[in-house]
């Protein structure tokens, strides 16, 4: 039997750069000489951690019961404060509106920065929000696959009791009211729904930052896949999800890889829905009102976003 690392991409970053191997014994896949069928060998967690809130995070509130349980992973930048409190202050905040009998579980997915400083305030915000979940790789654009996997390895292990998980990006605002009513009024299932993209073929371009080399990915088009920076899934494909992720080949490519293959390989179906948008006319007041979420947003526009729903609904 021969040991292979199926975290294998040149992609994989480190504080020394790009490298081609990674030698950790964790994340193994193992190969029969005989029948050269790969058999998944389950080991310890990829990932350690640095910053770890407690367990009760995801604990039903013992005040306010709930049907529902909703978990919010936002994947954001060592350096990103104000974005982080920005979305804590607006859409993520205790005043947002939401659907009743639904409780919301939040936090914020972070690599390592290898910087002191950094780390310093990233512990006193931790301390002060208790919503930092921080992982052991630097934290770097070709490592966004890695920080997902870790996210699902923290809600596998901490949240997997969640009934929907919505994952996002500290540049996206996300209705969570609109999105959490949509998924439970179509009892979502077994489907992945956000801005839905179909037949993208791969980038062949060594200059590029979306570069894959045939090696890696020898198709002609990705699957079906939804894009990274919005989505929700049923809770029900937490684990599984995460598991497809140690027994395929790694592609650097976040949502492609989280949503298209692995998710592909679930059999998971991926919806689009006309209420994720790129941007966002805020003057469109009948899109604000039904919008799920939006992306390319600053630190600035969370809070005029906020200002402007708050007008249209006066309860928050």
């Amino acid at each position: 039997m021969t040991d292979i690392l199926f975290l294998r991409n040149h992609a994989i970053q480190t504080a020394e750069g790009l490298v081609t191997q990674v030698t950790t014994g964790k994340w193994i896949t193992t190969i029969g000489k005989e029948s050269g069928k790969r058999i998944q060998k389950t080991t310890e967690n990829f990932f350690s951690y640095l910053i770890r809130p407690d367990g009760e995070i995801c604990l039903p509130s013992k005040t306010a019961p709930s049907d529902i349980h909703v978990l919010v992973m936002i994947c954001s930048a060592a350096r990103n404060f104000a974005a982080r409190d920005a979305i804590r202050k607006t859409w993520l905040s205790e005043h947002a509106l939401r659907p009743n009998h639904t409780s919301i579980h939040k936090v914020f997915i972070i690599g390592n920065a290898y910087n002191k400083s950094l780390h310093g305030l990233l512990q006193i915000e931790s301390t002060k929000h208790r919503d930092i979940v921080q992982g052991n790789f630097l934290d770097t654009y070709n490592n966004l696959t890695l920080k997902s996997i870790f996210a699902l390895q923290w809600a596998s292990q901490y949240c997997n009791q969640a009934d929907f998980i919505i994952k996002g990006d500290d540049d996206a605002y996300i209705n969570i009211n609109n999105l959490v009513r949509y998924a439970v009024d179509k009892h979502l299932k077994n489907t992945f729904l956000g801005y839905c993209l179909t037949g993208i073929r791969p980038e062949r371009n060594p200059v590029s930052k979306w570069y894959v080399p045939r090696s890696i990915f020898p198709g002609n088009s990705y699957p079906p896949f939804v894009a990274g920076w919005a989505y929700v899934m049923p809770g029900h494909l937490l684990i599984p999800l995460y598991n497809a992720t140690r027994t395929l080949p790694f592609l650097h490519l976040e949502d492609i890889f989280i949503t298209g293959l692995c998710g592909g390989k679930l059999g998971a179906r991926h919806r689009g829905h006309p209420g994720f948008q790129a941007r966002l006319n805020m003057s469109d007041t009948h899109m604000l009102k039904s919008f799920f979420a939006v992306h390319f947003v600053t630190v600035e526009d969370h809070y005029r976003f906020w200002e402007a729903i708050k007008k249209l609904e006066p309860t928050i």
